[in-house]
């Protein structure tokens, strides 16, 4: 069977890199970070849909799928049989659904989940809010910096060249990953540090760790009632005192109900050394995503 999700991710992606270069404007940026976005949607329902097709369905069941994949194959009479659906619900899963369950078969989403869930998340305000929303900078650091890696992995994970995914535009965006290129390992390293040495100095105010681990309570049990985060003290990786960990709440929906399917770390804060991090190449550098395990988070809720 035909995977038309990746053939067709090439038409947006070969979009995002002719629009990339060192003097994108404002403008080509939000078209380069659309037609990326648009793209990797599809390479993730891909990853799916080659595992099994039904998986890029929302509604999976047999009765409703085997006449949207099969339905050729169907014996004469069985398409107004009741065990199959009439009018089958063709609608498929969101981006960030997709994200979510192709990590659990693909180490190129586990390593890059951050980075493509602020990717939905940009997507989104483009087609829904003001585009001063959008972090322009951000934005731009990720095509010129991070694009190419991203493609490079999924080329390799699916074993196609990195051409059919990029077009004429693989060497350059390569040679232009290379320039913005900064070892994430130091950049994290020398935070971490300096945060480490800042609690050194403020553990000595009298009274301070303990007014910061009420303060941390009380964050925390704020952030609890909310019902599209989830919360969690973590070991800081400066100073090893209980940080902040925030999620966002993906949710799916139907006519009569919603409902929580997964999370993506947003932020950590820690109170006691003033770390805070919510790049998103620092959070996948540091693994914060696996601090938070859908079964028993949602299970609090």
């Amino acid at each position: 069977m035909k995977n038309e999700y990746i053939n067709d991710s090439t038409f947006f992606l070969t979009r995002a890199a002719a629009k990339t270069n060192e003097r994108m404007s404002t403008e080509a940026v939000v078209e380069a970070i659309l037609f990326l976005a648009l793209g990797v949607e599809r390479l993730l329902k891909g990853v799916l849909f080659a595992l099994n097709p039904v998986y890029i369905y929302k509604a999976q069941d047999f009765k409703n799928t085997v006449s949207l994949i099969y339905g050729e194959r169907l014996l004469p009479g069985w398409k107004d049989n009741k065990e199959i659906t009439g009018s089958p619900d063709a609608d498929v899963l969101t981006f960030k659904l997709s994200l979510l369950r192709t990590k659990a078969i693909s180490q190129t989403a586990e390593k890059h989940t951050s980075m493509m869930f602020a990717l939905s998340n940009w997507r989104d305000i483009i087609a829904h809010n003001a585009l001063s929303m959008l972090d322009i900078e951000k934005c731009r650091t990720l095509i010129l910096r991070d694009f190419y890696p991203l493609m490079r992995d999924f080329s390799t994970e699916l074993n196609i060249s990195i051409s059919s995914l990029l077009g004429s535009h693989d060497i350059r965006l390569a040679s232009l990953s290379a320039n913005h290129q900064e070892s994430i390992e130091e950049k994290v390293k020398v935070r971490l540090d300096a945060h480490a040495r800042k609690w050194e100095q403020l553990q000595n105010i009298p009274g301070y760790a303990a007014k910061m681990k009420d303060k941390s309570k009380s964050v925390l049990l704020a952030g609890i009632k909310k019902r599209d985060t989830l919360v969690e003290l973590v070991p800081c990786p400066a100073c090893e005192n209980d940080a902040i960990l925030t999620a966002e709440v993906d949710f799916d929906y139907d006519d009569d109900h919603v409902w929580p399917v997964g999370f993506f770390v947003s932020s950590l804060k820690c109170l006691y050394c003033e770390l805070e991090i919510d790049d998103y190449d620092e959070i996948d550098h540091l693994g914060l995503n696996t601090h938070f395990t859908p079964e028993e988070d949602f299970e609090r809720g």
